[in-house]
């Protein structure tokens, strides 16, 4: 009873010491808290104003490309609307010069139609003039034949004869002439029609020619323009793809700095805290307990956590004179975390836990049955004491970039 009453007294006198030791740990913990919030907040802030200005550069070059795309665009439209113009002054041209054309030919042709008009009217009028003549002399020739009709009948009928001769000779002449004047009007009628159908077809191909020429010009000038265009376009997309890929790359080179320089801050912090418990010899209290709790929900699969300590001592159930001091142990209903952690590692603190996970039993008999999952812990953990716990199916668990982490959770056996 008396050591019982003693054990009290000193568990009292040192729960007075640990808690002016948390004092002075909660207030070093807050001033490393606000120098890390100060230190993100002028890293944030720095950041912000790096890409602002980033972004407001990014717009500007942006801006001034669109507005010479659109400089460009409206000279090529200028280009085209002049092309469009001197098209329609030559196609107007065209038209009058046709217009023209066309009356000159119908002047021409109502020019012929009257003269040959008069020429049949003229003709006309003289052959019936000429039959007017014949008739009287056919009259005063019969007045005569009939008073000297036996004397002269024979000399009349070979005058007849002669007479009805030459009329016909001078009516197949006067025939012959009117086709051969009928088709010499024709022929030269057709050599003019001919030479104005030809001459139209030498202007109008002269035309096309040159209008084909000019189109040929105006296309090649277009297509070098464009080619021009289009090369130092490519050439201002090039320069500004560059510009913007070397942009890119010096964003990502300073901001992988920035995340070195964060994660060395933050295990320097880490480094510094672990320090701190260390010294103060609450390293499993601040920095283990929390962890544990953690990695056996969301990595062990623990379904329901029925008791946690850390700093535990059991006494053998039989044998009173043995007794176990538990760094951390977590109690669930499906499995048990059981937890050493050494602020420094060495091989016999791994031997001596080896040695004692098939013993846990015998302290813990009341959950007898249930899977052992066994977690070394240190601040750090070299790897060769890493393969060494992972060849003995023990997790190790050390301090990662944030918080701690188990090392080789993905060399062994989920369990």
């Amino acid at each position: 009873m008396a050591t019982i009453e003693q054990d009290i007294a000193n568990l009292k006198v040192e729960s007075a010491e640990l808690r002016a030791f948390l004092r002075v740990l909660g207030d070093e913990i807050r001033e490393l808290g606000q120098y890390v919030q100060t230190s993100q907040a002028n890293w944030e802030k720095r950041w912000a104003e790096q890409e602002a200005k980033r972004e407001k550069e990014r717009e500007e070059s942006q801006a001034r490309f669109e507005r010479e795309m659109a400089m460009r665009e409206k000279s090529i439209q200028e280009l085209n609307a002049k092309f469009e113009q001197e098209r329609k002054i030559r196609e107007e041209e065209w038209a009058r010069y046709q217009e023209k054309r066309e009356q000159e030919w119908k002047q021409y042709q109502e020019s012929w139609e009257r003269q040959m008009k008069d020429y049949d009217e003229k003709r006309e009028k003289a052959w019936l003039e000429y039959e007017k003549k014949l008739e009287r002399e056919r009259e005063e020739f019969e007045k005569k034949l009939e008073r000297q009709w036996q004397e002269y009948e024979k000399k009349l009928e070979r005058e007849r004869e002669e007479y009805e001769r030459k009329r016909r000779e001078e009516q197949e002449q006067y025939e012959k002439k009117r086709q051969e004047e009928r088709e010499e009007y024709e022929r030269k009628r057709r050599e003019e029609q001919e030479q104005y159908e030809k001459k139209r077809q030498e202007e109008r191909e002269e035309y096309e020619r040159k209008r084909r020429e000019e189109q040929e010009q105006y296309e090649k000038k277009r297509q070098e323009e464009r080619e021009e265009y289009e090369r130092k376009r490519r050439e201002e997309q090039e320069q500004y793809e560059k510009k913007r890929q070397e942009e890119r790359e010096e964003y990502e080179r300073k901001r992988r700095e920035e995340q070195e320089e964060w994660k060395r801050e933050k295990r320097e912090i880490n480094k510094m805290w672990g320090e701190l418990a260390n010294k103060m010899g609450t390293l499993v209290e601040d920095i283990v307990a929390p962890n544990i709790k953690r990695v056996a929900v969301e990595l062990f699969g623990v379904e329901e956590i029925i008791d946690f300590s850390a700093r535990r001592i059991i006494k053998h159930p039989t044998d009173k004179s043995r007794e176990k001091d538990f760094d951390a142990l977590l109690i669930g209903s499906n499995a048990i975390v059981l937890n050493e952690t050494k602020s420094t590692v060495r091989q016999s603190y791994i031997d001596e836990f080896i040695a004692f996970i098939p013993t846990v039993f015998e302290y813990l008999p009341e959950h007898r049955g249930k899977k052992v999952i066994p977690v070394f812990s240190s601040l750090y953990i070299p790897e060769h004491f890493v393969a060494y716990l992972t060849k003995h199916k023990i997790y190790a668990m050390g301090m990662g970039d944030e918080t701690m982490e188990i090392l080789n959770y993905n060399d062994l056996p989920k369990p």
